[in-house]
């Protein structure tokens, strides 16, 4: 199972994923990998422009960056999507192939068109979403979103407005796409854990009774 888990900054991705990441390890006895954003087999492009030191953990200033032009845009945007392709069927289709396990990505390609100034991509979102369509879809795809105003205070790296429009971008994202799972976290931890734990159950169920179909 591959599992994408989306949301604006300040939403509770992190929390969220530690949460239900003890009951996946036991469930799939430790066979789970966390991904952040992308499979990673491709070199992050600040290390192709000689820079040596990559930045790791949380980005403290998301939209500090100033965009690329058309054609650095269009690079970032081809080589983020290389990456992907090339490294779902050459690292992580031979694993999964090998032996089952959970692959589950913290933000994932969907993250270029619903906040592409995090990229620095600076093109009509229309082709972003063109590009994005090549990459390998995750089974399941959990949508966290919350009050704008709430996850604005909580983390001061966004205005409010711009949460408010990630927010708006997801909840738009998430009622077109069939894999998509809204969670709210609005609530306690335990209920959002619960709600997507509740999520993938549903999905194995649904997968489960589709391959039993076949056989019969």
């Amino acid at each position: 199972m591959m599992i994408a888990v989306l949301g604006t900054d300040g939403v509770g991705k992190s929390t969220v994923i530690n949460a239900i990441k003890l009951v996946l390890d036991d469930a799939t006895h430790g066979a789970l990998e966390i991904k952040h954003l992308r499979p990673g087999l491709l070199p992050p492009l600040a290390r192709l422009k000689g820079k040596q030191a990559v930045q790791i953990g949380p980005v403290l200033d998301p939209h500090g960056s100033t965009p690329s032009g058309t054609l650095g845009s269009l690079f970032r945007l081809a080589y983020l999507m290389l990456d992907y392709v090339l490294g779902y069927w050459l690292v992580l289709r031979p694993k999964i192939a090998k032996s089952p396990m959970v692959i589950l990505f913290d933000r994932y390609c969907y993250d270029m068109a619903l906040d592409p100034r995090r990229f620095r991509i600076s093109l009509p979102v229309g082709l972003v979403r063109g590009f994005i369509r090549l990459a390998p879809k995750p089974d399941i795809i959990i949508c966290l979103y919350g009050n704008p105003a709430v996850i604005a205070a909580r983390k001061k790296e966004l205005p409010l407005e711009e949460v408010k429009r990630q927010t708006e971008a997801l909840l738009a994202f998430a009622k077109q796409e069939p894999n998509a799972v809204l969670v709210s976290t609005e609530g306690t931890i335990e209920q959002a854990r619960d709600d997507v734990l509740m999520a993938l159950q549903n999905f194995c169920e649904r997968r489960a009774k589709s391959c039993l179909q076949r056989e019969d």
